[in-house]
């Protein structure tokens, strides 16, 4: 979920429920604090500093007595997470209805190492990959030590300057492919030629070309959309709809298409389709980008098990927020991490086949709420909040 739920919002599903919270620094023990108050039923605090553990289970239970229990634990490797799950079962009765992580690091049940090794000696196509995410991970593969890349995108003078560059440094390894994603036979050309320069074979195709998207649905209402970013949202025409689906969603499934019978006659291959964190929270004034990546999705995980037995793996990524281009007038939010960081997340959930891909931790959260049924009215509340925000004129995430 992207940034904090307010907790006022958690309110009206918190009473009876079992909250695990991993950590108990002052932060984490006022956030139990307050679910107790809301109603928890029960409550276990972990941590691996004992005496952080002692003075926590102190306050705590001085307030709501037989409400407190604690286990002692870290949480960074898988064994240690599962081992810590099943002794917070133990104290909730066999139920943990809501898990909080307050320790300020991603649970090892979770996070996945980049095995570099899995890249090395193979080919790779990115799309959109003269700028951000796509250019980070051409330069990761790279780092990997992949036998060659092609760089396909639609900027011609990007292109062909980090075409240039990466040549200059990985001679023979790096070709820079001129293609429009939203035309079917510019995407197979182009996938052809990326054949020819790898010697017939590719194993790694990532449809990462696309565009965030933002205007209003219809007419505004009496209600009104007040000044800033929103007053330059227009009406979405259907030819808007049209050029949507045709960049975020036809392209990848253009290139999908293309690369299928090559993977099949080679053997296998992988495929991964960059989709967005707003595919699981559709945000206002965004229903074009949020269709579009939701139908991507939809795409990629049936496509994942009708070409499983064609040894070809299909991956759905979200991007996490990231500080790229994508962003109106260039202003990415403060906590946004670098193409590079992404690049990274995406390239280690790919080496162990994820079926979805989550940039950062926050898509990851949210993966996990946002079709929760006793979770819905918060969803609700965290989106609705967003819309009011965006109408009265700050553009927020």
């Amino acid at each position: 979920m992207k940034g904090r739920i307010p907790m006022d919002q958690y309110c009206k599903s918190i009473p009876g429920k079992n909250v695990l919270v991993i950590g108990a620094s002052e932060k984490g023990t006022a956030l139990a604090e307050e679910l107790l108050s809301s109603g928890a039923e029960k409550v276990v605090m972990a941590d691996s500093d004992m005496e952080r553990l002692r003075m926590a289970n102190e306050r705590l239970n001085g307030l709501f007595p037989g409400k407190v229990q604690w286990v002692i634990s870290k949480a960074d490797t898988r064994e240690r997470f599962f081992w810590m799950l099943n002794e917070a079962l133990s104290l909730m009765d066999g139920r943990i209805d809501l898990l909080i992580n307050e320790s300020g690091g991603t649970m090892a049940g979770t996070s996945l190492t980049l095995e570099r090794e899995y890249y090395a000696g193979k080919t790779a196509v990115v799309t959109g990959a003269a700028s951000g995410i796509g250019l980070a991970l051409i330069e990761e593969l790279l780092g990997c030590g992949a036998e060659k890349v092609v760089l396909a995108d639609y900027n011609a003078k990007n292109l062909e300057q980090h075409a240039e560059r990466l040549s200059s440094k990985f001679p023979g390894r790096v070709k820079g492919i001129l293609c429009n994603v939203t035309v079917e036979k510019d995407v197979a050309d182009m996938i052809a030629a990326a054949a020819e320069f790898f010697g017939g074979r590719i194993d790694l195709l990532v449809n990462n070309a696309g565009a965030g998207m933002a205007g209003v649905f219809t007419q505004p209402s009496s209600s009104g959309h007040a000044g800033g970013g929103m007053a330059a949202l227009r009406v979405q025409s259907n030819e808007d709809w049209e050029k949507a689906f045709a960049l975020n969603f036809y392209g990848a499934l253009y290139g999908c298409r293309a690369v299928i019978p090559i993977m099949q006659k080679q053997g296998g291959g992988q495929v991964i389709n960059v989709i967005s964190g707003i595919a699981f929270y559709p945000m206002a004034y965004q229903t074009m980008y949020a269709a579009t990546k939701a139908a991507l999705n939809g795409l990629t995980l049936s496509l994942r098990t009708e070409y499983w037995d064609d040894n070809i793996k299909f991956c759905s990524a979200t991007p996490g927020t990231t500080a790229t281009a994508i962003w109106p007038d260039g202003k990415a939010p403060e906590t946004a991490q670098t193409p590079r960081q992404s690049a990274l997340r995406i390239l280690a959930g790919a080496c162990h086949n994820r079926r979805v891909i989550f940039g950062d931790d926050a898509d990851e959260s949210g993966s996990r709420n946002c079709f929760h049924p006793e979770y819905g009215d918060i969803v609700d509340g965290y989106l609705l909040k967003v819309a009011r925000e965006r109408r009265s004129g700050g553009w927020v995430v």
